[in-house]
Parts: C-alpha cells; sequence; structure tokens
C-alpha cells in the first residue's frame, strides 16, 4: 500500500486579485468529507499553509474559491510512502 499526504499549499493572488477564501474540499465526492478554508487577502500576496493531511487512494481532492472569476493560482505539494 501506500500513504499519501498533502504537506503544502502555495497560494498566489496576483496584482488586482480579489479578497476570497479559497475551499480544500477531500473526500469520497470531492465536496463534503473535509472541508477546509483559508482566507486570502486581496493580490498581490502568496500565502503557503501547511495542512498535513493524509489522503487515502479513494479521495478526490478539490479547490475552489468563493470569489467570482477569481484569478488565484493554488499549487500543492506533498509526499508518497509506501507501506508494507
Amino acid at each position: 500500500g501506500q500513504i499519501t499526504k498533502l504537506e503544502t499549499l502555495t497560494m498566489a493572488n496576483p496584482v488586482g486579485g480579489v479578497a476570497t477564501n479559497i475551499l480544500l474540499s477531500i473526500g469520497a465526492d470531492g465536496a463534503t468529507t473535509r472541508v477546509i478554508v483559508y482566507p486570502l487577502d486581496a493580490g498581490p500576496i502568496t500565502r503557503i499553509v501547511n495542512p498535513n493531511l493524509v489522503i487515502q487512494g479513494t479521495e478526490i481532492v478539490q479547490l475552489s474559491s468563493t470569489a467570482t472569476d477569481d484569478v488565484c493560482v493554488v499549487t500543492g505539494n506533498g509526499t508518497v510512502e509506501l507501506v508494507a
């Protein structure tokens, strides 16, 4: 088996980017099992968070913004460990 861990999220709001909440949703349907809200000020701003979440092989990860026509760029980094 394996363990997948989402370690960091980098959220970058450009010049002219509006204040928003970035929603990280993880679950079987990618919407309601685990929801974490990260507020992000109007741009330009970059925020790095460390959710350190273990993601099961059947779970879906989704990101969304509460702002209409948002141009915020979000990237994630993590690790995969093989386990016996």
